[in-house]
């Protein structure tokens, strides 16, 4: 919320700060767009114990930028997914990456093991 970049296609928002103008990193960044639009998936998981201020859900602009706000905001599954496709192809956006300050934790891995042997027990697959 520090800068000061009102338009639609670079204003950065979400999670993990990104921006419409992101999309043409990869092929498949439209397609899950096209995917979430209208979802809010996992909002009610990752909104348990936030709060944000008026401010914080300003979408600049309009069109598909302003809809990219809006959805990154509000549909965590989106966001994660397209972040994590993003960092495959545009590292160098995340300063904490490239400066290599980010924190792996212990309890994220155990998390995505109990996610991984969730899966794996009920025969969960992708079609």
């Amino acid at each position: 919320m520090a800068a000061t970049n009102a338009d639609a296609t670079t204003a950065e928002a979400g999670l993990f700060q990104v921006s419409y103008n992101s999309h043409s990193a990869h092929f498949l960044l439209d397609a899950l767009f096209d995917q979430y639009k209208g979802s809010t998936d996992f909002q009610d998981i990752f909104s348990d114990g936030v709060s944000c201020n008026t401010a914080s859900w300003t979408n600049w602009g309009t069109g598909d930028g302003r809809d990219f706000q809006e959805l990154i905001k509000t549909c965590p599954a989106f966001a994660v997914e397209y972040a994590a496709l993003l960092l495959r192809k545009r590292r160098k956006h995340w300063g904490p990456i490239n400066k290599k300050t980010a924190e792996l934790r212990q309890e994220c891995d155990d998390l995505f093991k109990a996610v991984c042997a969730h899966i794996d027990s009920n025969g969960i697959s992708e079609v």
